[in-house]
């Protein structure tokens, strides 16, 4: 498996909608929405077969950030 693999995000249709939701809210900061729209993302990746250097590029920011992103999920869920 490689390094940029090791943290699957399978996100619930709950935690779909709520990031669906939260992608909309114009009052987040940069960042909570890159996070939201990174983690839409990589549960998209299922079906997409984008990989992690795709999404980085697409949303403007960089592989690290993806891999962060998706740690932080896999520790701790939505509620960081």
């Amino acid at each position: 498996m490689g390094l940029h693999t090791q943290y699957i995000v399978s996100l619930s249709q709950e935690e779909k909608n709520k990031l669906q939701a939260m992608s909309k809210d114009n009052k987040l900061s940069a960042h909570v929405s890159k996070c939201v729209l990174i983690l839409l993302a990589l549960d998209d990746k299922k079906n997409s077969n984008l990989n992690h250097r795709q999404i980085a590029s697409a949303l403007n920011t960089t592989v690290t950030s993806i891999v962060a992103t998706a740690r932080d999920y896999f520790q701790n869920g939505l509620e960081q």
